[in-house]
């Protein structure tokens, strides 16, 4: 598993009003700085969106080429 894909999970296991999961959530946007995502895991997971739309539009694209 990747550093990018084990933040990702972190991020979205993260129960939202917990005291853990709010000193989960610190831990996690840390390292995701220091893995070169200045502004934390918001826009580390907005660029995961980005890339997961990118990869659908292109699987659409080779799907409708092959018809």
């Amino acid at each position: 598993m990747t550093h990018a894909s084990l933040a990702g999970r972190i991020f979205v296991a993260i129960p939202h009003l917990s005291v853990s999961g709010v000193l989960i959530a610190v831990k996690a946007n840390r390292k995701a700085k220091a893995y070169g995502f200045e502004d934390g895991l918001v826009t580390f997971q907005s660029r995961l969106t980005r890339a997961a739309i990118d990869n659908s539009v292109v699987w659409q694209s080779t799907d409708t080429q092959s018809d």
